[in-house]
């Protein structure tokens, strides 16, 4: 039985593991309501004063979760938005579990134990960063997993762009959950000393590309923060 599941084709496997996890989150959406915590009046407070030009911001939070809520609104469509996310990132596990392996059960394997995890799954109706944070962090992987896994030799402009998106998804998960300020140097001492495959120009391109992205991310808002309330943090809290 195992034979025949592993000679199934990556695109089947990926089908099965959207459908199962598509399944799933129509079933909670229709049966679990949206949840708030104390944190969220805090975020929502966030959001309000960026959609009124970024003047009231009272620094006690980052602000990736709050633009999130500021893009989408009400809470039901928060919800919605978050579950999506999830999706996501459950073919982001796909893709990680796959580009790793080179096997598409392997790749499902990844992806169902995100979509199993139910303490993960149920964070997604609920409004706080956890979700957001997941999605961004599993998309930082998957750019850094592309350069290090391709097998084959890639432009050194895709490098680059690579690169980028790594960085920026690492600073971005940063300004969403401050206690990650380091991955965005972690992503790029990673590239650097484990990427040996690779010809030093692409390496080192690679790795300033995601290092100095993420660093203009969290440089951006500890400056705002700085000029605003004259602390270096990522928030007065």
């Amino acid at each position: 039985m195992f034979r025949s599941f592993s000679l199934l084709k990556t695109k089947t496997w990926l089908a099965i593991v959207v459908a199962i996890s598509m399944i799933e989150r129509v079933m909670l959406y229709y049966f679990y309501r949206p949840v708030l915590y104390n944190d969220t009046t805090g975020y929502r407070r966030t959001a309000d004063a960026i959609l009124e030009g970024w003047t009231n911001i009272d620094g006690t939070r980052s602000p990736g979760y709050p633009v999130f809520l500021a893009l989408f609104g009400p809470d039901e469509r928060v919800y919605i938005a978050q579950l999506a996310l999830g999706l996501a990132t459950t073919i982001l596990f796909f893709y990680l579990g796959w580009r790793i392996s080179r096997k598409g059960w392997f790749g499902a394997l990844a992806a169902l134990a995100h979509t199993f995890n139910l303490g993960q799954l149920f964070f997604e109706a609920n409004l706080i960063s956890e979700s957001l944070t997941t999605f961004l962090v599993a998309a930082s992987l998957a750019w850094i997993a592309w350069l290090l896994c391709s097998g084959t030799p890639r432009p050194l402009w895709k490098v680059v762009a690579a690169g980028l998106a790594g960085g920026l998804t690492a600073g971005l998960v940063t300004v969403t959950r401050p206690f990650f300020i380091f991955l965005p140097f972690w992503v790029a001492i990673f590239l650097v000393v484990f990427w040996q495959a690779a010809a030093p120009k692409m390496r080192w391109s690679a790795t300033l590309a995601a290092g100095l992205s993420g660093l203009l991310i969290v440089g951006a808002w500890v400056n705002f923060i700085h000029q605003r309330f004259g602390i270096w943090s990522l928030s007065v809290m």
